[in-house]
Order: C-alpha cells, then structure tokens, then sequence
C-alpha cells in the first residue's frame, strides 16, 4: 500500500490525473443536428417532429433548445452590461 500511495504522489506530481469523464453529461448532438433544431423550433415545428427529423429523442431535443436559450440569454446579458 505504501508504494501505491507513493506512485500515486509520483503521477500528480507530473500532472498525471484519473477518475473519470468531466462532470454533466456530454449530449451527442452534432452541429449540424443543433442549426436543423434550431431552424425548425424557429419555424414553429413541434418537437416530436424535430426528433423524427433529426433522429433524436424529445428529451434531447429539449435539452438542446434549453442550451440554446441559456447561451441566448447569457449572451444578452453580456452584452448589456
């Protein structure tokens, strides 16, 4: 257990890290499938027609419309400051 410990210290030390993905969950949307989303949303489609659209599940979809207005609104209130 001591030498564990001490190889341990050894790989921080050079910048060595482990434990797994970042934090959240990565959605696998590609660019392409968010600028079809949002043109569609913008043109008053539903979201399930989205999904058949694009090949991705509804909470998707919502997930990637709430990126979107979250980005939106932070944007403006950057902008405005």
């Amino acid at each position: 257990m001591p030498y564990t410990r001490a190889g341990q210290a050894v790989a921080r030390n050079l910048g060595k890290r482990w434990g797994g993905s970042k934090k959240g969950r990565r959605l696998k949307v590609t660019a392409e499938q968010v600028h079809v989303i949002q043109r569609l949303r913008a043109e008053g489609v539903e979201v399930a027609a989205i999904g058949r659209a694009t090949g991705l599940s509804r909470p998707t979809i919502y997930s990637v419309i709430g990126l979107w207005r979250h980005r939106a609104a932070a944007s403006t209130a950057v902008s405005s400051d």
